[in-house]
């Protein structure tokens, strides 16, 4: 249980980051 919790939030950062970085770029272009 502990570890689904910890994969689910790592999974929740990871998407954040990836849409911070694809607005990022959209702007740079």
């Amino acid at each position: 249980m502990f570890a689904g919790r910890y994969n689910y939030q790592m999974t929740e950062a990871i998407e954040n980051l990836s849409d911070r970085i694809h607005v990022r770029t959209a702007r740079c272009s």
